[in-house]
């Protein structure tokens, strides 16, 4: 538990619980690029692999030396971890912002 009424979700939670699940709608917000899921009232909040990427071109677009991780232990397979390190090591072609 990450405090009163909040939860911590493994990222393999939220794929197999939540994501596929049709009480839950996925939305993606076009300004900030992160993704959450609704079901009307629950919200999760949550990074996901298109998320990375677009933080990983922001970082190459605005010369920035790098990414701050706060919490790994939520990526136990390390699929977030490995998109940012690859989408990091090419140089950038995605140029929205």
């Amino acid at each position: 538990m990450a405090g009163p009424g909040l939860t911590s979700f493994l990222n393999g939670e939220i794929l197999g619980k939540y994501l596929n699940n049709q009480a839950f709608i996925r939305y993606y917000h076009p300004v900030a690029m992160v993704p959450w899921l609704y079901n009307g009232s629950t919200f999760i909040s949550y990074e996901d692999e298109e998320s990375i990427y677009n933080k990983s071109e922001y970082i190459k677009v605005n010369g920035l030396g790098g990414a701050m991780i706060w919490e790994l232990s939520e990526d136990p397979s390390g699929i977030l971890l490995d998109k940012l390190y690859h989408s990091l090591q090419y140089k950038n072609i995605f140029m929205s912002y």
